[in-house]
């Protein structure tokens, strides 16, 4: 593997001045997992957005250093997209980091339970970039050095990094625990505090339980506060610091169902002795996108199929409403109005699912849709949405 030192990587690689490009007033339809060989008979198709991931444990496989192999390969992949007329989505896959992350101090979550959060399935396995300095300065080199390689004309760049991308913490149930929460760890709790984030405080109360009482649940509304509020602040630095290198749309990934009104104070109440599994993970969505200062940002569902018993998107409830209605509204009724595209869940990703978000777009003006995945369209057994159905929903919509 022939490698160079990411100080020297524009000179070696050639940089690109590349202004970016700016999206169209249509409405938008892509796929995941993007085969540069399908890309020209997918446009033709109105199958244009793809999602491009710099795997971060390839490109930067040692500290400092890139395999200049890997970018090249980048690179062509890059011009095939651009040449179909692809509409390039750039995703950093921090959800990838290198074995050396993990070396840094104190780079893994832990909860109230003293367990290291650890996960081998592909693309769960992430650093803690929420609290932690040195991660988010690797993650910081890491945004640099792949737009010094590869240039910023890109239609989008997807922001959230955390479990498959998406702007979370890790999940409620770990092992045999459940009701977990995610700020244990010494940076966190203000035992180095060198490490913590700039302009992040510390727990504001060190040391305590969750489902601890206090009078008033004065301590769980403070902890529950400062959580919800830690991963505000990583969400907004992630702008920030892209904003530096990049002027087009922002696509900020918000999973599962989030936190619903009235539902904080119901917690807050029980001490966090939490049924949920949103608050854990830090989805309070009103409070993300409440935050949201930039108006190049698009509001993104990965759960735009999400359906239970419980959802009606009739009700008047918004604790009834499907993920995909919420954040619509969150994202319509504030100023300035945001973009919202959405992504289906990949489970079941039959055509029942992929005509619900067809339906979804139309009734809360979502721009934009990518499908999960690409090889599903083309799979021969009937078992998921295919891409002749894809293709004619989108002539559907195109047509109205």
């Amino acid at each position: 593997m022939k490698s160079f030192p990411l100080a020297v990587l524009g000179v070696v690689l050639g940089l690109t001045g590349c202004v970016a490009s700016k999206p169209d007033s249509g409405r938008v339809f892509g796929s995941l997992q993007n085969d540069p060989g399908r890309a020209a008979a997918q446009a033709e198709l109105g199958i244009r957005a793809v999602v491009f991931g710099v795997n971060w444990s390839r490109f930067e496989p040692r500290p400092g250093e890139v395999d200049a192999a890997y970018v090249e390969r980048l690179r062509e992949n890059l011009r095939v997209f651009r040449a179909a007329g692809s509409l390039v989505c750039l995703d950093f896959a921090m959800h990838y980091p290198p074995a050396w992350v993990f070396e840094l101090p104190h780079s893994r979550y832990v909860n109230q339970y003293g367990q290291e959060y650890r996960d081998d399935a592909p693309g769960k396995d992430f650093a803690n970039g929420i609290f932690n300095r040195r991660v988010r300065e690797a993650q910081r080199r890491h945004v640099a050095n792949v737009f010094a390689a590869l240039g910023t004309d890109f239609y989008g760049v997807r922001l959230g990094w955390s479990e498959y991308g998406e702007l979370c913490y890790p999940r409620a149930r770990y092992d045999d625990r459940r009701n977990c929460f995610w700020a244990y760890d010494e940076v966190a709790q203000g035992r180095v505090p060198d490490l913590l984030a700039e302009g992040l405080p510390p727990c504001p109360v060190p040391g305590w339980q969750v489902g601890a009482s206090s009078e008033g649940n004065s301590a769980a509304r403070q902890f529950a506060d400062w959580y919800l509020g830690c991963l505000e602040h990583y969400q907004n630095w992630q702008i920030d610091m892209v904003r530096r290198h990049f002027a087009g749309p922002l696509i900020v990934m918000y999973p599962s169902w989030g936190l619903r009104p009235g539902e904080l104070e119901r917690l807050v109440g029980r001490d966090l002795a939490s049924d949920t599994q949103e608050i854990q993970r830090g989805m309070d969505y009103a409070r993300l996108i409440g935050s949201l200062r930039d108006a190049n940002i698009v509001v993104y569902s990965t759960w735009m199929d999400g359906n239970s018993p419980q959802v009606d998107d009739e009700s008047p409830d918004p604790g009834r409403w499907s993920p995909m209605r919420y954040l619509a509204h969150l994202a319509h009724t504030r100023q300035p109005r945001l973009h919202v595209w959405g992504e289906n869940s990949a489970r079941p990703s039959d055509a029942a699912a992929m005509r619900l978000c067809f339906e979804r777009m139309r009734r809360y003006d979502i721009q934009g849709m990518i499908w999960a995945f690409e090889r599903n369209l083309y799979d021969p057994t009937g078992t998921y949405a295919s891409l002749e159905l894809y293709a004619e929903l989108i002539r559907q919509m195109q047509g109205e």
